[in-house]
């Protein structure tokens, strides 16, 4: 995920009325990390961004990551 602050950053990727109403009100959006037009050609499935991220992966990235 990428925190976007510029109109010309947010274009580079899919500029949506989702992310385009959070930018207008906050002055910042977050974006992922492809392009989803690109993306969409050659990938499978495409998770939305933000709200992504499941409790599957939140539970293995903390698995990885906590000491054992």
């Amino acid at each position: 995920m990428n925190r976007v602050t510029t109109r010309k950053s947010l274009r580079a990727f899919s500029e949506t009325t989702r992310t385009a109403h959070g930018f207008d009100k906050n002055g910042y959006t977050l974006i992922g990390d492809v392009n989803p037009r690109e993306a969409a050609e050659v990938a499978g499935y495409l998770t939305p961004v933000p709200g992504g991220v499941g409790p599957l992966t939140i539970a293995m990235l903390m698995k990885n990551t906590l000491p054992r």
